[in-house]
């Protein structure tokens, strides 16, 4: 029964494989969405296929924030604020001439998220978990291909370890949604 999988995954990465390979970096700033948390850096490579139509790939993403600090227990007092995470993605992209879409799921953790007004809260850390990516992007015809690109990043399993004065006390398995901008650079293909 185990065979099936692999076979189909087989004849969908081994064609992709002859394929001439392209390699893409790219730079920006991202902010987890819905509350008061801090923008930060945001860096990505992807070593993919550069083949016309679907193109699979692999993503390596990361937010290069600062890291929050504890959270300051007199109310009113406010602490640091941070955001980094990183994910190890499989990408499947679609792409036109200029302009391209794409979806990637793997194993992503956040390291330290936390508020600006901190006193509300204790930073909230990861564990390795699913990670979800979705991005849309326009670039370049010409070589080497420079790009815009927009996208949505899921992180789960998230969790909050303890209390400060009237915020929430622990809690896990949370998930937050995050948005980038980025340019890229794309070599190869």
């Amino acid at each position: 029964m185990r065979a099936f999988p692999l076979a189909v995954a087989s004849l969908v990465a081994l064609p992709s494989l002859a394929a001439p390979l392209e390699i893409e970096v790219g730079g920006g700033i991202g902010r987890v969405l819905y509350g008061s948390y801090p923008y930060a850096p945001v860096a990505s490579a992807r070593l993919g296929s550069s083949s016309s139509g679907f193109r699979p790939g692999f993503r390596i993403f990361g937010a290069l924030g600062p890291a929050g600090g504890d959270a300051a227990l007199l109310p009113g007092a406010t602490g640091k604020s941070g955001y980094q995470a990183l994910a190890f993605l499989l990408d499947l992209r679609y792409s036109g001439s200029f302009v391209y879409a794409s979806g990637s799921v793997g194993i992503g953790q956040v390291f330290s998220l936390q508020r600006s007004l901190s006193f509300e809260q204790f930073p909230l850390t990861g564990s390795p978990n699913v990670a979800a990516q979705g991005n849309l992007g326009i670039r370049t015809s010409a070589y080497p291909r420079v790009g815009l690109e927009s996208g949505l990043t899921l992180w789960s399993g998230i969790k909050r370890e303890g209390r400060a004065g009237a915020g929430p006390g622990p809690e896990t398995d949370i998930r937050r949604l995050a948005g980038h901008l980025m340019f890229t650079l794309a070599f190869g293909g």
